[in-house]
């Protein structure tokens, strides 16, 4: 495997191609949203090569002389689980109590399963997988999303928009842009205002007006009694 930092046009081809195959057509991204401001002559990108075919990529730019934001991190599907694309990513303490409860379950359903399991065990078993073990794909998570969200009786959305959900509620909450596109590890902090940040001031404004209008009916209500 070799690790190239792309300099030079057909560097930078292959790092594209790669988020062409595992963005665009493998999770239907469009080329717009996955290809944004920051691809430019400023960015810097890291490709990998299998036998002179590229596998993987990411990118880098700096955000100012103490901040490099990393993103765009994509691996081609026959080439993950290898560790090439790494990411760390902070959870809260409510989370990871979660996933201990969860861990825990999934131990008792080895144990009871024995050599019926499929999975790995002990510190190689995958946390994620299905009641056999097996390993679960994007296709699965979908399907499972979809019937949760017909359950629930409310439109569906896409796991990909679960990600915009978490940006709205960050920002909404008043989370600084430049956290949230860290968090996001995609967007830069100008991306995040200009997408999430003017939905929410429209929230705002109708959220007003709505108390307005309750006001007002107490307000003719008083004068009512009045009379």
């Amino acid at each position: 495997m070799e690790v190239l930092r792309a300099t030079e046009e057909w560097q930078r081809a292959g790092a594209y191609s790669v988020r062409i195959e595992g963005m665009n057509r493998q999770h239907h991204i469009s080329l717009r949203d996955e290809f944004d401001e920051h691809d430019c002559d400023g960015t810097k990108y890291i490709v990998m090569l299998d036998d002179g075919y590229p596998v993987a990529t990411c990118r880098f730019y700096a955000v100012d002389s103490t901040i490099v934001v990393i993103g765009r991190l994509v691996v081609l599907p026959d080439y993950r689980g290898q560790g090439l694309g790494i990411r760390t990513i902070p959870i809260s303490d409510g989370v990871i109590n979660e996933l201990k409860s969860y861990k825990k379950v999934q131990d008792k359903q080895i144990k009871k399963m024995g050599e019926l399991y499929e999975g790995k065990p002990g510190k190689e078993a995958r946390l994620f997988t299905t009641y056999t073990g097996k390993p679960i794909y994007d296709s699965t998570l979908r399907d499972w999303l979809n019937k949760f969200l017909d359950w629930c009786d409310v439109p569906r959305v896409t796991v990909h928009g679960l990600r915009h959900t978490f940006a709205s509620i960050l920002t909404a909450d008043g989370v600084d842009p430049r956290t949230t596109a860290a968090l996001l590890g995609q967007s830069s902090p100008a991306l995040v205002m200009n997408v999430y940040a003017n939905p929410q001031s429209e929230a705002k404004k109708r959220a007003i007006k709505t108390l307005d209008k309750h006001f007002k009916t107490e307000e003719n209500n008083n004068y009512s009694t009045n009379d």
